[in-house]
């Protein structure tokens, strides 16, 4: 990616966050969110690998990076493409 790019990705990142600490309680109400999310997936993965050793060839600790990958993965896209995606839902196309 350009340098241009990066800064376009980073202006729009941080319009996000700007947006989204603007408003305090459903700030810390989406890090909560976000946390419980997390916590249970890693529940739910240690659950099932408590009972077998693999599953398809997956080791437990394979399985819980998939899941940190795919969370990490979910948030920058919360931030950067999200927020454009609903206004552009949003859109009805009069001036």
């Amino acid at each position: 990616m350009t340098e241009r790019a990066l800064r376009v990705v980073a202006r729009v990142a941080g319009n996000s966050l700007r947006g989204q600490a603007a408003y305090r309680a459903e700030f810390w109400i989406a890090v909560l969110q976000s946390t419980l999310g997390f916590a249970t997936g890693l529940i739910a993965v240690a659950v099932l690998f408590d009972n077998v050793n693999t599953l398809n060839g997956w080791t437990d600790a394979g399985a819980r990076v998939v899941l940190g990958v795919f969370f990490v993965i979910t948030g920058l896209h919360g931030i950067t493409v999200g927020p454009s995606l609903n206004s552009l839902a949003n859109y009805d196309g009069r001036s």
